[in-house]
């Protein structure tokens, strides 16, 4: 028997404000930090189940698809976060980077879902410039119906140099994907990534990063993933983040075989009253080798669909805060055309109103 959505909701409550205050309790006056938040909300969601329009599932009398509409609803949702970073003996600095969050439906509660990543990291100075760093992270998405469940995560050994205005880095590990709903989509392998960062001035940076994947699956295919980005980060009274990024994937199967340009812009910036805005920006195009295009599982994450999102915040006192967001995804613009002859574009958008509370 499932337990009721509020009672989720207070024990995912329950459970950040424990990890909160025990943190809290260990930390010492050696220079270490502290912080997180509690956020919680109502959020109107006009396509809960995240289905593609037209899709003809929807017009289906197999009753093994009832729950499937495209009818809007309401749902709670919460968010949690923790960061800790903490020095170790005279040389290492460890860190802990915690999200938890849950939604739960009013109606669709086939679409009630839970999220979670964890981030342990450790870095070890060898000299005054160079380090030895070290991280492991895992992400899990639960859903009640488990349509689109995964837990991702791997580890990386690497090597940091920070010569004056210069960061760079370069560290290999291993990745892990695993598709609940399909195992055979599950995937295993080697990474690598290097980052190249310049500061021009106090506030602006120019970065360059790499990564290559080799995604190995049960039944023997292997894909080759690489990504580039190059960037532009400016930090004052406003921050702004803007970014190209290229993704490669060569793959035995030529519907996976494929080329995505994208551009991500972030903005922040105070308004007036202490107000202050945030937009977030995110178009790509995507070209595939085959009509039939991606599977399902490129879709996993609405991080592959055209984003907009806009907020507006404003603090109440030192740790409260109210902010009101939109959010829309749209399908991305692509060469790919659904096998059958029918156009499945994809849409959804959501309001949020949520209240929020901090601590450092």
């Amino acid at each position: 028997m499932q337990p009721h959505p509020i009672t989720q909701l207070i024990a995912g409550l329950c459970l950040a404000m424990t990890l909160c205050a025990a943190s809290e309790a260990v930390a010492q006056d050696d220079g270490s930090r502290l912080e997180g938040s509690v956020r919680v909300g109502m959020e109107y969601d006009d396509n809960p189940l995240r289905l593609q329009t037209n899709d003809p599932r929807l017009e289906s009398d197999d009753p093994r698809l009832a729950f499937l509409h495209d009818d809007p609803d309401m749902l709670a949702r919460y968010f949690t976060t923790l960061d800790s970073t903490h020095r170790v003996g005279g040389r290492g600095q460890a860190s802990l980077r915690v999200r938890h969050g849950g939604k739960f439906y009013r109606r669709t509660t086939e679409a009630d879902a839970m999220l979670t990543q964890v981030l342990v990291a450790y870095r070890y100075r060898l000299a005054e410039r160079l380090s030895l760093v070290f991280d492991a992270d895992v992400k899990d998405r639960t859903e009640r119906l488990s349509r689109l469940d995964y837990n991702r995560g791997g580890v990386r050994l690497g090597l940091g140099w920070a010569p004056e205005k210069w960061r760079l880095s370069a560290r290999a590990g291993w990745r892990y994907f695993a598709y609940k709903p399909v195992a055979a989509l599950s995937s295993q392998g080697p990474q690598f990534d290097a980052l190249v960062r310049r500061y021009f001035t106090d506030t602006l940076a120019g970065q360059a990063s790499y990564s290559l994947t080799e995604r190995q699956f049960d039944d023997g295919r292997q894909d080759t993933f690489h990504v580039g980005r190059l960037g532009l980060v400016y930090r004052s009274d406003i921050f702004v983040d803007a970014s190209y990024v290229l993704s490669i994937n060569r793959s035995p199967l030529d519907s996976q075989d494929l080329t995505r340009h994208g551009m991500e812009v972030t903005l922040t910036a105070p308004l007036f009253e202490k107000f202050y805005g945030s937009s977030k920006l995110q178009l790509q195009r995507t070209a595939v080798a085959e009509e039939s295009g991606p599977d399902a599982l490129f879709f996993v994450d609405e991080e592959n669909r055209n984003v907009v999102v806009m907020s507006l915040a404003r603090p109440i006192g030192e740790q409260w805060e109210v902010e009101g967001r939109w959010s829309m995804y749209i399908e991305e613009f692509d060469d790919a055309q659904p096998t059958g002859g029918v156009q499945l574009d994809y849409s959804r958008q959501t309001f949020l109103l949520a209240v929020g509370w901090g601590f450092e």
